[in-house]
């Protein structure tokens, strides 16, 4: 029995997001080969990327969240929020179909809405979805929960959270029940107690979750919801730059397994630069709209009485 010795991450890119950075240039058709039909080549090299973005940038990003698949829209899939979906199907062909089935006819995704047997394609008979190859994603249903307050220009963006305020969190909708307390310096010196962990609670939390948070259930979109219904949003909602460093890397890398002594300067340019844009986000010196790592516990407290410190003058 032989064990696969490569990582097992999420089909984040998909064949058509190399095509804009292989239009022209050396080897472009045994390149372009490679990453269409050898799923080994493609799958490895694009594994290798995806460990080098972690090895520098999983201790400050969230990307777990990010990372998720890009795959063809599935009918019998229940999706939950972030999750993205591809009109890309088999092509219609004369051939019976049943309500639900998805066919790609002449560059467009359809939808059957009555059971044909039909010589001809007869859109009469489909429901159509969008361009072949169009991208779907379903919106968070609310807000991101953030364990600790942040502000910007000095007014709370995150993590403040009023009784009935809602949140989602690992795929679950919460509502507050108790209100996010701020201390101000003075109560900080004279309270009772200290907050010296984190703000807010995690709305999962084994211990005091229940005290906190409400949980009003688990959110996902019935299966067969199309992408053309409320919530799906059409459009790409992966970090453009992941996906464009994820793209330079495997191609450098899918030149060394092809041709290692005749790989393109430019290629090498691509490589070096996103090493260099890595380096520069590990570092702080460049920031992103993904989400950054939250910390895994929850707010300690620590007890006892401290000296009234008011005074009069």
């Amino acid at each position: 029995m032989y064990i696969c010795d490569v990582p097992q991450f999420p089909k984040y890119i998909t064949f058509r997001d190399y095509l804009p950075t292989i239009q022209v240039g050396q080897l472009r058709d045994q390149l372009l080969d490679s990453l269409k039909d050898g799923d080994y080549e493609r799958n490895f090299c694009e594994s290798w990327a995806v460990e080098k973005i972690y090895e520098h940038l999983a201790d400050k990003f969230d990307l777990d969240f990010e990372f998720t698949d890009t795959l063809p829209y599935d009918n019998s899939i229940s999706y939950t929020a972030r999750q993205r979906a591809v009109l890309d199907f088999d092509s219609w062909i004369s051939q019976q179909y049943f309500q639900g089935d998805l066919v790609i006819n002449q560059g467009l995704a359809y939808s059957c809405n009555i059971d044909n047997f039909d010589s001809d394609f007869n859109p009469d008979k489909w429901m159509l979805l969008g361009n072949q190859y169009d991208i779907f994603y379903v919106p968070l249903p609310y807000p991101i929960f953030s364990v600790n307050i942040q502000k910007q220009k000095g007014a709370f963006t995150k993590g403040f959270y009023n009784v009935g305020d809602i949140v989602w969190w690992n795929d679950h909708i919460y509502s507050c029940k108790e209100a996010t307390i701020v201390p101000s310096d003075s109560m900080r010196i004279q309270s009772e107690f200290v907050v010296t962990g984190n703000q807010n609670i995690f709305p999962n939390d084994v211990q005091n979750g229940e005290k906190y948070w409400e949980d009003l259930g688990f959110y996902s979109l019935d299966a067969g919801t199309l992408p053309t219904v409320s919530p799906w949003c059409k459009g790409d909602n992966r970090n453009p730059s992941f996906v464009q460093c994820i793209i330079d890397l495997s191609i450098w890398r899918l030149h060394n397994r092809i041709s290692p002594n005749n790989i393109p300067t430019l290629r090498v340019q691509n490589m070096e630069s996103q090493f260099l844009w890595m380096k520069k986000m590990e570092d702080g010196k460049l920031q992103s709209r993904t989400e950054l790592n939250q910390p895994t516990k929850s707010n300690s407290f620590r007890w006892g009485s401290k000296t009234k410190q008011n005074n009069a003058w």
